[in-house]
């Protein structure tokens, strides 16, 4: 009796707030609650459910920690919502990075509390330039929370010279991807303590900006950090 009720009551009261005339949809809050339940009531409202999940210790595990977009927010019908669930479990698997953009890939990482390793190049007949051709770890092995995946990104094959980019003040995810589009690749990271600067940020490069150099050249970076014993 309780069910049919529960039903009812979506079916008659709270879908109808949601939906305005099918073409609009507002975005149920669905924080705290627990996936299966989150995710009946987002596909009630006409809505796509994304699951991620993120090693959360004090969270209760299985329960939305964060949706995206955010509550009350007016969407089309099928939008794709995404959940953050709770996980306390510290190994977490591995996704696949190949064929995606470095970007891509470290945006990925990050959402996983994984971390982007060392970055290296490679001239490639079958893969145009800027795309991942190998990660160190395959997908789906599971590894600890805050470990790092190394990767080897495509530079194409019809590069003959490369041109140093201009990399002073971008953060070290841009460096990377410059980089690496460039056709060069990632050498030294020196931290070198600031004040002034966000953490990671280029203060200074191996390679001039206004040189070329041959292709799969290697330049090292001086990025800005925190902490004091990097003076």
């Amino acid at each position: 009796m309780l069910v049919i009720l529960t039903v009812l009551v979506m079916d008659k009261w709270i879908l109808p707030f949601y939906v305005s005339h099918g073409e609009q949809v507002r975005v149920p809050n669905v924080v705290d609650k627990d996936f299966t339940e989150a995710k009946k009531i987002l596909e009630h409202a006409q809505l796509t459910v994304i699951r991620k999940n993120r090693y959360d210790r004090l969270a209760t595990p299985d329960h939305v920690i964060q949706q995206i977009p955010e509550a009350m927010t007016t969407v089309k019908p099928g939008r794709s919502i995404e959940l953050i669930i709770a996980d306390n479990d510290r190994m977490i698997n591995v996704p696949l990075l190949k064929l995606s953009t470095l970007r891509d890939a470290q945006f990925n990482l990050e959402s996983l509390n994984l971390k982007m390793g060392k970055v290296d190049s490679q001239a490639s007949n079958e893969f145009p330039a800027g795309v991942i051709l190998e990660q160190s770890i395959e997908p789906n092995q599971k590894i600890n929370i805050g470990a790092s995946i190394d990767v080897v990104v495509s530079i194409g094959n019809n590069l003959v010279e490369a041109k140093v980019p201009y990399l002073i003040h971008k953060s070290l995810l841009e460096a990377k991807s410059l980089i690496v589009e460039s056709g060069l690749r990632l050498g030294i990271i020196v931290k070198k303590y600031s004040h002034e600067l966000l953490p990671g940020t280029v203060i200074a490069q191996s390679l001039d900006s206004s040189t070329t150099v041959a292709p799969l050249s290697t330049i090292d970076l001086t990025v800005s950090s925190t902490d004091k014993e990097d003076e």
